[in-house]
């Protein structure tokens, strides 16, 4: 919904009215773009040069795209089309905004939230296409896997903390390592109560008064040597002392939750072949609108490389 939004509100729409509506505002690889089709897109045709712009940009590569899917013998239906519409209104009024309301607040018209949904489908419909042509193996997935182990992992733990003095020299910084490394000795003695001494030595304020508690967490929020030992340390017994940027911990792990690979292999395997089909749309795309072949009325503006983008737009014509 949000993306469909965005591209309805912030993809800025609106013709400027400069002349008769059988004016030829673009011509791309043969085919042209009338003004009449670029008023069309807003209530009264009545807008700002950059506007216009904007509004004319969307169609040229509206028509790039229909004619890249005709190369891969990919088609957007009417049908699609009018299903995704459906959606989309019935989005806006669970909002509570009656849909004519959003068109007359967003200065849209019934055939803009058709370009725009086209261009929804039509990316959908790239996306199926490309993600069937990525070749995903086992191995690559064992290896996203082990990349994304942390953040589907969940650690239960206590720590105390035996922090750096602020601007510390080796000196200091060697003492902490020391005092660390006794109390770790104390936490493993029979009987050692590590909540108790968590309190008494932690210099941690906001665990310590929890008896070093920090709760359920996906490692990940941790700092990296932290969340690296979490995903180690033996369940139930505190760890050797662990350097971070603030200092020392000592680490009692209570619980750890952690995935087999079996049992999420595919939906890491999906997740890298949709993002592998993000990639090769996004370089389809590049190259489509780089390769089109397009003239624009001066009137309009310019067709400009774009070097954020890395692919041309229209330009509007400088005032003066």
């Amino acid at each position: 919904m949000h993306r469909l939004l965005s591209l309805l509100v912030a993809t800025v729409l609106l013709l400027a009215a400069c002349g008769g509506s059988g004016r030829v505002a673009a011509t791309v690889d043969g085919v042209d773009i009338t003004q009449s089709e670029v008023d069309a897109l807003r209530p009264g045709a009545v807008t700002t040069a950059d506007r216009a712009a904007s509004d004319l940009n969307l169609l040229i590569t509206t028509q790039v795209v229909a004619s890249g899917l005709s190369a891969l013998g990919l088609e957007v239906g009417d049908e699609a089309v009018a299903a995704a519409t459906t959606d989309l209104i019935a989005d806006i009024e669970a909002g509570g905004t009656p849909f004519d309301t959003f068109k007359e607040t967003n200065e849209v018209t019934d055939r803009l939230v058709e370009v725009a949904m086209f261009q929804q489908v039509a990316q959908e419909l790239l996306l199926e296409y490309f993600s069937a042509q990525v070749d995903v193996t086992e191995q690559e997935v064992r290896n996203q896997f082990d990349v994304e182990l942390q953040s589907r992992s969940e650690v239960c733990a206590a720590h105390i903390l035996l922090a750096f003095p602020t601007d510390a020299d080796d000196d200091a910084r060697s003492d902490v390592a020391q005092r660390a490394a006794e109390l770790h000795t104390e936490t493993l003695l029979p009987g050692a109560d590590f909540a108790a001494l968590a309190e008494e030595f932690s210099d941690d304020p906001g665990s310590a008064i929890q008896g070093g508690d920090l709760g359920c967490a996906s490692p990940v929020g941790y700092v990296a040597p932290f969340a690296q030992a979490s995903m180690a340390a033996e369940v139930g017994v505190p760890s050797e002392p662990v350097e971070t940027q603030y200092g020392y911990h000592i680490i009692l792990v209570n619980d750890r939750t952690v995935p087999e690979f079996d049992d999420v292999a595919d939906e890491v395997e999906e997740s890298l072949r949709f993002n592998r089909a993000v990639e090769e749309l996004s370089a389809w795309y590049v190259t489509a609108v780089n390769g089109a072949s397009v003239t624009v009325n001066s009137k309009f503006g310019t067709w400009a490389m774009d070097e954020v983008s890395g692919v041309p737009s229209v330009r509007a014509p400088t005032a003066g």
